[in-house]
């Protein structure tokens, strides 16, 4: 009777992490099932989170792959089935990406599937029901975003809010973090060639220092840039928003929510994504009040004047606006309840 969570490294490594090692805790408190974390990436060395019923399961890595609406292929999948089958697991939940023939075979075998996902881009939602993939899981358990899920099209399942947790807030030092997941990714070298050229017009007009957070598994060559320290991982991330005036990211769903937890203020640059609609979440992020959105066709001045803004002041006026987005969440159930009534 144990619980399997998969993470296959498509893209968005961290914040799939982040997603279901919040779920392991709060399921490891509510219950006293087993839990195994299913990864091509060594999670457990970018985590402070250890239980004697948590283990975390290193898979073969495989090349970054197409997703059709999330569907991959796994080609080592009959070795994840055995790890699956020789540690008991009868529920396993996927975040956002999976194997079809997997779902297959562990359907036969009588082990339940559900998959935890943001809500799809509208043309991939469409193909996500026109090829029935919603039909291999037992449930679905879609994440509330911050923009209307009408605008979007709303999945066919349990809309549920991901855990939020409204975390400390801290005195702001003269510090502006540029967080950046997305290795592997061509946003990625259209990102910082925006932040690279904005910060080397901006740094020395400020007393201002910036610090450029990789993502675990970034592999850019990123920098050098005036006044800018270069971080490959921290395990100590609540630490580095409470420290910064404001922030600059793409506009990941994961980012963008713990953007949320903070309070923080930002200015998101949306990476181009085949089934997550970062623009949408982008630009709806600035209508909200929450900051700017800078689309990454824009020139690297349309950065430097939004960065300008919040050093001259707006950081500030921005902050706190986001508890409007953090409550609307509230009107959800809790993803966390809806899958302890799954597995109870």
């Amino acid at each position: 009777m144990s619980i399997g969570f998969v993470s296959f490294g498509n893209s968005g490594t961290m914040g799939h992490m982040s997603l279901l090692i919040k779920i392991a805790r709060k399921v490891i408190d509510k219950t006293n099932r087993q839990i195994y974390l299913f990864s091509e990436y060594e999670y457990e060395s970018y985590t402070d989170f250890s239980h004697d019923r948590m283990e975390y399961i290193v898979l073969p890595k495989e090349i970054d792959r197409h997703s059709e609406a999330g569907r991959i292929d796994y080609e080592n999948r009959n070795s994840l089935l055995d790890k699956m089958a020789d540690r008991g697991v009868t529920d396993i939940f996927y975040s956002t990406f999976f194997d079809e023939t997997l779902l297959d075979e562990t359907r036969r075998r009588g082990m339940r599937s559900y998959l935890v996902s943001y809500p799809l881009r509208d043309t991939y939602l469409t193909l996500f029901y026109g090829k029935g993939f919603h039909m291999k899981f037992d449930d679905l358990f879609i994440l509330c975003d911050i923009f209307d899920p009408c605008l979007s099209g709303q999945m066919n399942g349990s809309m549920v809010r991901p855990i939020l947790n409204r975390n400390k807030k801290g005195v702001p030092k003269n510090k502006v973090l540029v967080t950046a997941g997305g290795g592997g990714q061509p946003s990625a070298e259209i990102f910082f060639n925006l932040i690279g050229k904005a910060i080397d017009k901006v740094a020395p007009d400020y007393d201002v220092d910036f610090t450029v957070l990789l993502g675990a598994y970034n592999t850019n060559d990123v920098g050098p840039f005036p006044k800018t320290k270069i971080k490959r991982w921290t395990h100590d991330m609540p630490a580095e928003y409470r420290e910064a005036r404001f922030v600059i990211s793409e506009a990941g769903f994961f980012t963008v929510h713990e953007l949320l937890e903070h309070n923080k203020p930002a200015i998101l640059i949306p990476g181009a994504r085949n089934i997550d609609n970062q623009e949408l979440r982008a630009v709806t992020w600035e209508l909200e009040g929450c900051g700017y959105c800078v689309l990454p066709d824009s020139q690297a001045d349309t950065l430097e004047d939004k960065m300008r803004h919040m050093l001259n002041g707006k950081a500030a006026e921005f902050s706190g606006r986001c508890k409007s987005l953090f409550d609307r969440a509230g009107k959800f159930p809790s993803v966390i309840d809806k899958i302890l009534a799954k597995i109870s």
